[in-house]
């Protein structure tokens, strides 16, 4: 068969390129992203604090014991919006207490700060995208002293159980969530007779943050305003420790409910995410401040401690 030489427009380097269907390819691309940017899901960051004044965690009597206050991830309805449970009164936000519920400061509430839209205060999901702890414990007992400061979660596998048998959510004495945690020595945690080595119980939680902190003035019998000239030893002069811990952030929360509509329209209003408080959260994501110690609250020579927490949210708007 005799050769015949291929025509010049057949030639790969003589076609035309395909631009019709190069230019529907970027059509089809263009439309995909605005397709995505339609669908995409907007945030707004919103900032929430509460404190802990410079109050006591000795416990009355004496004796070894564990301090414990709830760290809620939750938002505890820090925008003070009216809910059924909440309606009529003046602070409408959320409460929760440590198992010593003082007096001078017996629950705990967050608040919003920096501002926020109408728009995130309404969402009905936000993310604890996470936050940071600020701890400081002051000093005011001559006597040889250690403080074991932990931040712990219960392990999530067994974190229902733990809740419950352990009353991290429980209330006593008419008190707020929170105030009938109890932590059970050799159970859950386990110290020297002189609160040395404190251990918990990595079976049951995970510990997040460990500080051992000894306080004391060797010789001294009660504490003075001006340095004392023998003490040649600022480890054993200390009066103050300060810590920072940086908090797990806490997962999405979500609140879909309806709440009973009694106005002139007919029907349920919403509910927002930021309306969820502590005793509604995950069991597994609320980490715990526990303060092992053998402090005596009754001869007024304490140990205080004063907490600021900060925690931030993604809301879905």
């Amino acid at each position: 068969m005799p050769y015949r030489r291929k025509p010049k427009v057949l030639k790969t380097k003589n076609v035309k390129s395909k631009t019709s269907a190069k230019a529907q390819s970027k059509q089809i691309v263009a439309l995909s992203k605005q397709v995505n940017s339609l669908t995409k899901s907007q945030y707004e960051t919103v900032q929430t604090t509460w404190n802990r004044q410079n109050l006591s965690i000795d416990t009355a009597l004496g004796g070894i014991g564990a301090y414990v206050c709830p760290i809620p991830k939750s938002m505890g309805n820090c925008f003070n919006q009216s809910t059924l449970d909440t309606q009529g009164l003046s602070d409408r936000r959320l409460k929760w207490a440590d198992n010593l519920v003082i007096a001078a400061q017996p629950f705990y509430q967050k608040t919003a700060i920096f501002g926020s839209s109408e728009s995130a205060r309404n969402s009905p999901e936000a993310t604890h995208i996470g936050g940071v702890l600020k701890w400081r414990l002051s000093n005011a007992e001559p006597a040889f002293s250690t403080y074991s400061v932990f931040l712990i979660s219960p392990k999530a596998r067994q974190a229902d159980q733990l809740i419950t048998d352990r009353r991290l959510k429980g209330t006593t004495g008419g008190h707020n969530p929170g105030s009938g945690a109890v932590l059970n020595e050799l159970q859950d945690w386990i110290s020297h007779p002189d609160v040395m080595g404190t251990q918990i119980n990595k079976k049951y939680f995970n510990v997040d943050y460990h500080k051992e902190v000894n306080f004391g003035h060797p010789g001294s019998t009660s504490l003075q305003q001006t340095a004392q000239a023998n003490n040649t030893d600022p480890l054993n002069n200390a009066m103050i420790a300060t810590g920072s811990i940086r908090l797990k952030p806490g997962g999405v929360l979500r609140c879909f409910n309806k709440q009973e509509n009694n106005s002139e329209r007919v029907g349920r209003l919403p509910t927002s995410a930021s309306q969820i408080g502590y005793v509604d959260e995950k069991n597994e994501k609320t980490q715990y401040l526990v303060i092992v110690n053998n402090g005596v609250s009754a001869d007024t020579q304490t140990v205080s401690l004063s907490l600021l927490v900060n925690d931030y949210y993604k809301m879905t708007v």
